[in-house]
């Protein structure tokens, strides 16, 4: 069988990949801003460890931190099949659902870190200010990341890109990740949790890709 070419899964679906980016990030942020404003529980503190104390603070990894908005739109590039696209945003969906119900019953928040961040770039302020440096355990930063990178490596197979793509993957979510820490928006228990949320849910979403493949 003659192999999927990247021109070819580009135009499919068009509308459908659209419509399910430039609606289902909008009504993502909502929810989540909504659930850091408006806590219907007390807020816990995460603890710090020693990986937290290693990651220095770098306020320019805060463009490689908002890269993940961009990063999260390509495995839809790669998917030619209308069912297929539906399993992919399927499992954003339930990722985003469960890690918003989490926010709600167990809201917690990153340390009060000592830096004063009007000192720093104007965009690192705002998204400090913006956020509350809530929502923090787990990560959905870490675990779209995670989840996106999972998928992609998947899609690229498929299509037999070569190693220097799929490395460029795994480079580029494992900074979107890494990021997380040198902007300290999170610590690293939030990314570990994060980690365990996008990987279970990739692996409950690659089970139900084979299912349909199967009762195709």
């Amino acid at each position: 069988m003659e192999p999927l070419r990247f021109k070819d899964t580009l135009p499919s679906h068009f509308g459908l990949k659209a419509i399910g980016h430039f609606l289902a990030i909008p009504c993502f942020f909502a929810a989540y801003f909504i659930v850091a404003y408006y806590p219907v529980r007390s807020i816990t503190p995460m603890p710090v460890f020693a990986p937290d104390r290693w990651a220095p603070l770098l306020p320019w990894t805060v463009w490689v931190y908002f890269s993940l908005w961009v990063y999260i739109c390509l495995p839809s590039t790669l998917i030619e099949s209308k069912g297929l696209l539906k399993q992919y945003f399927r499992g954003a969906f339930w990722m985003a659902a469960i890690g918003i119900a989490i926010f709600i019953v167990f809201p917690t928040s990153t340390p009060q870190w000592t830096a004063d961040w009007a000192g720093y770039p104007g965009t690192l302020t705002f998204m400090k200010d913006a956020e509350l440096s809530r929502n923090a355990c787990p990560s959905l930063h870490v675990s779209f990341a995670l989840f996106t990178a999972l998928w992609l490596d998947w899609l690229l197979r498929r299509i037999r890109a070569t190693a220097p793509w799929r490395w460029g993957n795994a480079l580029w979510a494992a900074a979107i990740i890494v990021t997380t820490l040198t902007t300290k928006q999170h610590v690293f228990i939030d990314v570990v949790f994060g980690v365990l949320l996008g990987g279970a849910i990739f692996a409950v979403n690659m089970y139900w890709v084979w299912r349909d493949q199967r009762l195709a």
